[in-house]
């Protein structure tokens, strides 16, 4: 592992005295006063001092591009190390996070099996929490059956609520397994309502009155049905599922 460190570092050398550059710069033009005459020669000397500033930014710039494609060059090596690198990460945690995946559903399914869960599992979805260390078989066994006697609580309150608003507890007991219990409270009390809106008077069957047994078929939502239902027993017909 040892090679793949950087573990020295040696930064390219330019060879040149600044100093003495910025110095004879300077001397091309500190303290000269040209004269009329001299303009000819000053002309010569300006055409000269652009090659030199050209000649050294070139200079600088093929530096610049020999030390960048070196650097380019190590940066692209870096990449394939650490690529080969981060496969073998990959390829490690990989096979780490199997062996957890499986751990995990081993437990999953210990908890299933555990005392209490049977009762609410079709009406409580499975908390992944659950699968952690913290949890228990102990404590968990104390929280399913705070659960259970909850979900006990809630079915029971239903069944009062619907029988004292005389209506079937079965199909907002399933609802329960869909959606929270005070939606479902909610859900017995507007579908309560609704039938105390149908207003029908009861039809008295006469004596010797011919009888049908029809068999139809319907389609509407489970709300539609209870409705048709309640209006059914109103008018005394009766109603098989």
């Amino acid at each position: 592992m040892e090679s793949l460190i950087i573990t020295k570092r040696q930064v390219a050398s330019i060879e040149w005295n600044k100093e003495k550059a910025i110095n004879d710069a300077n001397e091309i033009y500190e303290g000269r006063l040209i004269e009329e005459v001299d303009v000819p020669d000053a002309k010569k000397e300006i055409a000269t001092l652009r090659k030199v500033s050209k000649e050294i930014n070139s200079q600088a710039l093929a530096i610049d591009k020999e030390l960048t494609m070196e650097v380019k060059q190590f940066r692209n090596e870096v990449k394939e190390v650490k690529a080969i690198v981060d496969k073998g990460i990959s390829y490690i945690d990989n096979q780490v996070k199997d062996f957890e995946s499986a751990q995990k559903a081993n437990r999953k399914l210990d908890i299933m099996s555990l005392d209490n869960y049977i009762d609410f599992k079709d009406y409580v979805p499975f908390n992944d929490d659950w699968l952690l260390k913290k949890w228990t078989d102990e404590k968990l066994i104390v929280e399913f059956e705070t659960i259970s006697n909850q979900l006990q609580t809630y079915i029971s309150t239903i069944k009062i609520t619907c029988n004292t608003l005389n209506i079937d507890n079965d199909f907002y007991i399933e609802k329960l397994k869909t959606i929270p219990y005070a939606q479902v409270i909610e859900r017995i009390n507007e579908d309560a309502n609704r039938t105390k809106e149908v207003a029908v008077e009861p039809i008295v069957v006469k004596e010797n009155e011919t009888i049908y047994d029809i068999k139809i078929e319907l389609k509407c939502t489970p709300s539609q049905l209870k409705m048709m239902k309640v209006y059914a027993e109103k008018i005394g017909v009766i109603w098989k599922r």
